[in-house]
């Protein structure tokens, strides 16, 4: 729809990395099905316009399982960690770390295949609507040609009330 306003995985992120909203923005809706595959192909389709100079931004998050997340109100109890949403977000940064020994083809299985292979998968993501933008900015960053000079890195690493994971990815 062309008049419909920017969607919160839009707005949120761009309010703080450019307050002023002085770029243009282009928002990408994910396919209904959700389906992995699909959206790397979207990624990949994508990757022509960051020689353009065009930054692509996948908005989601490592953990999204809100029936998780326990009340802290009137709480002064310093809420760590729970072990199955570190398990999983290690297993993603990992996975994304192959990316580094140029191990395209097994990143690449292993991403499509994540709600089967990662510890705690479906825990971490009762519905995956909030980790397939991974999968898209992913599929940029490598491109058609499985770009040999691509770079990962783990930029900002921190789950808070105890299950929510807040980790930012880089592919350069």
């Amino acid at each position: 729809k062309v008049d419909r306003g920017f969607d919160h995985g839009v707005f949120i992120p761009l309010k703080l990395i450019y307050p002023n909203a002085d770029i243009p923005i282009i928002q990408v809706s994910l396919q209904k099905n959700l389906d992995i595959k699909e959206h790397i192909k979207l990624g990949k389709a994508l990757s022509p316009l960051r020689e353009q100079g065009v930054l692509i931004i996948g908005s989601g998050q490592a953990t999204h399982n809100l029936s998780e997340i326990r009340s802290i109100a009137n709480s002064n109890t310093v809420l760590k960690p729970i072990q199955w949403a570190i398990d999983f977000t290690d297993w993603v940064h990992q996975t994304l770390n192959k990316i580094n020994n140029k191990k395209y083809d097994e990143v690449e299985n292993d991403l499509t295949n994540i709600m089967s292979v990662a510890p705690n998968a479906r825990k971490a993501h009762p519905r995956t609507e909030h980790l397939v933008p991974l999968f898209v900015a992913y599929g940029a960053a490598i491109g058609n040609n499985n770009n040999q000079d691509l770079k990962y890195e783990r930029i900002h690493n921190i789950i808070a009330i105890e299950s929510m994971s807040l980790d930012s990815y880089l592919f350069n």
